[in-house]
């Protein structure tokens, strides 16, 4: 047994803002970027004007925020994470939700080991990961709801061998865009799905484990009061009192 270092795929950056404890070329991170290349989409750009625009002024915390702007401009869209959104807040429209289905690892070797190192007995770990990415376009009419996934369809669609090669993805596969159809969660609501798949390069190693038990061993033998170490940690206290 060993402690698992993630490698994630290279060339794959770390979205600006992310958690650390997400890895590049993780499957969240992977949807970080791609929120971040529809709201670069949606942004404003020089000689084309899209009925919709992202804006930061659109806070996921603040749904009241995004009120349409006046009659001849375009309406604020939302971008987000589909496991990022609030309920309170999933309920502004229009917007696109980025989400995965199902992942499954391809086992490239045996077990799916590459190499070993000797004396540190560092063995190292590579498969490919299938890993299917929706975007969830919803509106409060079928009409925009279409124009919106034709539009998010069409982006993938022309960007995806630059994306590709730029955060060094295996494959992106040319994305299909589903009917419009009613919400399942809420009938009043319209749903354009656009979907594909990435193929990217899974790289870890484990180590191994007898330096992390020997720093636990010794963390609990410095201990005056184990069960109120073991109970600080469980309850995750700020200051939990080791000695």
């Amino acid at each position: 047994m060993g402690g698992i270092v993630l490698t994630g795929s290279p060339g794959i950056p770390l979205p600006k803002d992310e958690q650390q404890d997400i890895a590049p070329g993780t499957p969240l991170a992977i949807i970080g970027l791609w929120v971040l290349a529809l709201r670069s989409r949606f942004a404003v750009t020089v000689g084309e004007g899209l009925p919709w625009i992202w804006t930061e002024e659109l806070q996921t915390d603040a749904a009241e925020d995004g009120i349409p702007l006046p009659d001849g401009h375009p309406r604020k869209i939302m971008i987000e994470a589909a496991f990022n959104v609030e309920k309170s807040v999933s309920n502004y429209r229009p917007a696109i939700y980025v989400n995965r289905g199902p992942i499954n690892a391809i086992k490239l070797h045996v077990d799916n080991r590459v190499g070993k190192s000797f004396p540190s007995n560092f063995t190292g770990y590579h498969a490919m990961s299938d890993i299917p990415i929706v975007f969830d376009c919803v509106a409060e009419n079928s009409g925009e709801s279409a124009i919106i996934g034709d539009t998010a369809w069409f982006f993938v669609l022309a960007t995806r061998d630059l994306f590709r090669k730029d955060f060094g993805f295996h494959e992106i596969t040319n994305p299909t865009l589903g009917p419009t159809v009613p919400d399942n969660e809420d009938k009043t609501v319209w749903k354009t799905s656009v979907s594909f798949t990435i193929q990217a390069d899974l790289r870890w190693g484990t180590e191994p484990l007898a330096p992390i038990l020997n720093d636990i061993t010794a963390t609990i033998k410095k201990s005056d009061d184990v069960q109120r170490l073991l109970r600080s940690i469980v309850m995750r206290e700020t200051n939990p009192d080791y000695h």
